[in-house]
């Protein structure tokens, strides 16, 4: 049972890590898009609440009952804020776009997929997660933007052992990577799906 809520209001976002699932069940992200300058404020809105009291009291009574019956929900606004704040935490899906085309027909080594992974965090100062857990995440990022990976197949020649569906972006077809240039996509670079 919760003891106590935490409320942090910061200028820069925390890290936090993208697997805790229980974490991400109780993070909530609230935007304040709003500042109101000085001569936007109100100096008699004191005032002003204070005499409407009656009808705040009525306002917070009915909220509160349908907090009771209904629970409390969570706004589009809300969920979408909290999505980007979640996959912005987590570096799979920005080397999927930056790295790699989806496409049922790429291809890419075994030893090369994970291998580019290895050097895109060191050179972008990401955390590199292990092997298992990066695979995790690659295909549930996969899975979300319609895409499936197919894991460890061998080759047409029998002698490598290939992912299918996924490929490396400098390896993709000089006809293809011109269409998936002109048509930018929001899930790394996916062409014929």
């Amino acid at each position: 049972m919760p003891e106590f809520k935490l409320f942090l209001q910061t200028n820069y976002m925390p890290a936090v890590d993208g697997s805790d699932a229980d974490l991400w069940d109780r993070l909530e992200k609230l935007d304040f898009l709003r500042c109101f300058r000085e001569e936007e404020r109100d100096g008699t809105l004191p005032d002003k609440l204070w005499e409407e009291r009656s009808g705040i009291l009525k306002w917070l009574l009915e909220g509160c009952r349908l907090w009771q019956l209904e629970g409390l929900g969570e706004t589009g606004d809300i969920r979408r804020s909290k999505e980007e704040f979640q996959e912005g935490m987590d570096a799979v899906p920005r080397y999927v776009r930056e790295r790699l085309w989806l496409n049922p027909v790429a291809q890419v080594l075994v030893s090369a997929l994970y291998k580019v992974y290895e050097i895109w965090c060191f050179e972008n100062d990401e955390y590199q997660h292990k092997k298992r857990e990066f695979y995790q995440r690659l295909e549930t990022y996969m899975a979300k933007s319609g895409h499936r990976l197919i894991r460890g197949v061998r080759n047409s020649s029998g002698k490598d052992r290939i992912h299918k569906g996924v490929g490396l972006q400098r390896e993709m077809p000089e006809a293809w990577r011109m269409h998936v240039e002109s048509k930018p996509t929001g899930g790394g670079a996916s062409v014929g799906n």
